[in-house]
């Protein structure tokens, strides 16, 4: 197995052949995933170019190339060039794994709220990325920290058993005993190993409770 990654933050053609000798001349076969067939000009995303000439020995040489025209994530998984010799019925296979690497995108940015003091804030993001992202948290634009105050859980989950496919991080921001300066500008930062990007921002309004006191003298 080779493996071919590449970046798709600038966009570009990328090519992967294979070549084959034999007599009489092998049969050459693309599979993505190893599932699909990939026939020539099957559509605008793939281009399938074979060439056949004979050698010094007079022996069949074809070779293949497979052209992916626009790489996005789903481009992303196993090649198998599959050659078969008509004669012999005896298939060989080499397979090219394909990486199509791709910065951060949120999926979910965190929403406005409004909530009394002393209740509990809990603000929620998700990003996709290819490789996995990190998220931050930011407050009026300044990082948070993790700690008693600002509770920050994360996790990630790949969207396919296929290497390399997109991660879909989640994020929460809970604060467990919100008061007056917990109010702001909150948002997230995802950031991979690509690129980083900050999510739509989010307000959140902390008001206090009403509170009173009854003033009264006592005349005799």
């Amino acid at each position: 197995t080779h493996n071919f990654t590449i970046n798709f933050t600038t966009p570009m053609k990328i090519s992967i052949g294979c070549s084959a000798v034999g007599i009489p001349q092998p049969v050459v076969e693309w599979r993505f995933d190893d599932t699909n067939v990939i026939v020539r000009n099957d559509s605008v995303q793939y281009s399938l170019i074979s060439d056949v000439e004979r050698n010094s020995k007079d022996m069949f040489e074809v070779t293949s190339n497979l052209t992916i025209q626009t790489p996005v994530t789903d481009d992303t998984g196993p090649y198998i060039c599959s050659v078969t010799s008509p004669a012999f019925l005896t298939v060989v296979e080499r397979t090219i794994h394909v990486i199509v690497l791709v910065a951060p995108t949120f999926v979910s940015s965190p929403k406005n709220a409004t909530l009394l003091q002393t209740t509990q804030a809990l603000l929620q993001c998700s990003a996709s990325a290819a490789p996995v992202s990190f998220i931050e948290w930011r407050k009026n634009g300044a990082a948070l920290p993790s700690n008693n105050r600002y509770v920050i859980s994360s996790s990630s989950v790949a969207t396919s058993n296929i290497e390399g496919r997109p991660f879909i991080t989640s994020s929460t921001l809970t604060i467990a005993d919100s008061i007056y300066t917990d109010a702001g500008v909150y948002s997230c930062h995802s950031i991979n190993a690509i690129d980083e990007v900050t999510s739509n921002v989010a307000t959140l309004v902390v008001e206090g409770l009403l509170t009173f006191n009854i003033v009264y003298s006592l005349y005799v």
